[in-house]
């Protein structure tokens, strides 16, 4: 369970997506121990999978295939519909309809812009460094704060 201002959420699923892999791999072991269903995109979920010992490898975000350059990772309904649907019989029933998981606990951390630009001070690309979809998560988080755990 997590707790925050006074209620409680109870995990049963996770989406963990992040830049700075520190600690990913003890959060995950901790989650796995908790029977938490783990969710994880890209990058994350090789961390966790080398990892080796969990019960758990985490499931990949298969849904979020990368299309336009790379630029749509988290960016798609199905995971943000479980982020954002509330969690009334009638929310329930749309994610069963649409055959979508509820999420109740993500974990973000955002892609470093300022240290990529000092990095790459030349790159003729430099909003490929913009982090769009961990701040679309934290704020889908945040929207349905009631339910989800971030």
């Amino acid at each position: 369970m997590a707790s925050g201002t006074g209620s409680a959420v109870r995990i049963e699923r996770a989406l963990l997506s992040v830049d700075d892999k520190t600690g990913v791999v003890d959060l995950a072991r901790g989650l796995a121990e908790w029977q938490v269903d783990l969710w994880a995109t890209g990058g994350t979920r090789a961390a966790i999978a080398a990892a080796g010992d969990l019960r758990s490898g985490g499931r990949g975000t298969d849904r979020d295939r990368l299309v336009v350059r790379r630029r749509v990772k988290t960016l798609h309904p199905g995971l943000l519909g479980g982020i954002l649907a509330p969690r009334t019989a009638e929310g329930r029933r749309e994610l069963a309809e649409r055959g979508l998981l509820p999420f109740d606990l993500v974990v973000v951390n955002f892609y470093p812009f300022a240290r990529h630009l000092a990095e790459h001070p030349d790159a003729d690309d430099r909003e490929e460094f913009v982090d769009i979809g961990g701040v679309t998560l934290a704020r889908a988080a945040a929207k349905n704060h009631a339910a989800v755990a971030a």
